[in-house]
């Protein structure tokens, strides 16, 4: 898989980027205390690249550096700890080329001109970035345009935030709680379904489409969204209006008998504008192949009074069927503790060519993640990130382990997809 962020320049580009750079700091303003605070403010008193908690000394750094055209204005400040500061320096980043799925729906979606897109892609091959690159050329033909992206997550709001300011498709979007306006320096805003579904929020939403007209929504992972219940409504009553409308999904469909809000439907199936499906993205280089290691046992439980067994290859009701998995998951069955010994040991071959490689473990709640936090604790002297939506910092947990070398993070309902860890 491509690494976009290390496509830098070579070494006579980033000599020449630093020459200059070096000669425009004789030339930058003084920043004010009212602009250090504000600066402050607005990162929560956190470094905005590394996410650590900023001391007294932090410095004031430019998203985009002055030698690659960024302002000299509080608009274009960060906040950042030395180091951070520092590590970064003015390195420049040239822009990604799109890859060649992303080039076939650009022509696609702006040959089509339809009011609503929707865009199945496999997931981990570039649909934000496919969605950021619409939106760039979308804002270069309607400058004083505004975008509005949706999604599932408060973990995803940053991602998307990140992904369209590190990237260079130099787009703002504000993603803190939204109370109505899009701020002066942003192009758009993030938002999650949660809060478009909230209280009195269906007419603000409205209200943008109308003042910022051409209004583009981008829909993250729409197929989290049913038409008849609650978010899928207000997405509806929010949005009917707005001008362009992108749906992104890796699984154009729902378990239940709702349909997705603004899907074209045929014979009851969804109707993609656009498919990039995973033999393509194989073919392509885009994805790795993935293997599914299958482990068997047999299974032990006591159910209304009554012990019943069963393996995973027999053939049982749906109910037994429930039933077997839930004890196969017990942190008390031996199956699992053998299981999560299996997948240390694997996991321990995999890094030593590739350090940086992790661990997922997706419990079932809560109490079930810690337990099995404990036991690795204890078997595999291993401390795995504990990451449930119940904790109000899950998201910067799930950043810190991005960023770190821990093997293993644990998750309840935090780690799906669209997450990059």
């Amino acid at each position: 898989t491509r690494d976009w962020s290390s496509d830098v320049c070579s070494s006579d580009l980033r000599y020449e980027s630093r020459t200059y750079y070096i000669g425009v700091l004789q030339m930058r303003k003084s920043i004010s205390k009212a602009e250090r605070e504000a600066v402050y403010v607005v990162a929560d008193g956190k470094c905005e690249i590394t996410g650590e908690e900023l001391k007294q000394g932090f410095h004031i750094d430019h998203i985009k550096p002055v030698a690659a055209g960024g302002a000299n204005d509080v608009s274009n400040y960060q906040a950042a700890t030395p180091e951070a500061n520092l590590k970064k320096s003015s390195k420049y980043v040239k822009p990604f080329a799109l890859r060649d799925w992303q080039e076939r729906l650009q022509v696609d979606f702006e040959k089509k001109r339809k009011s609503r897109y929707l865009v199945n892609a496999i997931p981990g091959t570039g649909k934000t970035f496919a969605a950021l690159n619409l939106v760039k050329r979308h804002l270069k033909e309607f400058p004083d345009a505004k975008v509005v992206v949706v999604v599932p997550t408060i973990n995803l709001k940053t991602q998307w935030r990140d992904a369209a300011r590190d990237k260079f498709f130099n787009i703002e979007f504000h993603t803190s709680e939204f109370y109505g306006a899009i701020k002066d320096g942003f192009q758009g805003v993030c938002v999650t379904y949660q809060e478009v579904g909230s209280k009195g929020s269906g007419h603000v939403f409205k209200r943008l489409c109308s003042k910022y007209s051409p209004l583009f929504v981008i829909f993250d992972e729409v197929h989290h969204v049913g038409d008849q219940l609650s978010w899928g409504s207000a997405v509806i009553n929010s949005f009917e209006d707005a001008d362009k409308k992108l749906l992104m999904t890796g699984t154009p469909f729902r378990s239940d008998s709702y349909k997705i809000p603004f899907v074209d439907y045929v014979d009851d199936l969804c109707r993609p504008d656009f498919s990039y499906d995973y033999p393509e993205a194989i073919r392509d280089g885009c994805l790795r192949i993935i293997n599914f290691d299958f482990y068997d046992g047999n299974f032990e439980w006591r159910y209304k009074d009554k012990f019943e067994s069963a393996t995973f290859t027999d053939t049982v009701s749906e109910e037994i069927a429930k039933q077997r998995l839930k004890a196969s998951i017990d942190i008390g069955s031996a199956w699992l503790k053998t299981i999560i010994v299996k997948a240390d040991e694997h996991l321990g071959q995999i890094r030593q060519t590739h350090s940086d490689a992790g661990g997922l473990i997706i419990a079932s709640n809560q109490f079930h993640a810690k337990v099995i936090a404990a036991y690795m604790r204890e078997t595999l002297h291993e401390d795995p990130v504990v990451v449930v939506s119940e904790e109000k910092d899950s998201s910067e947990m799930i950043d810190t382990f991005k960023k770190s070398s821990k093997k293993w993070i644990v998750a309840v309902r935090m780690v799906s997809e669209g997450i990059d860890i």
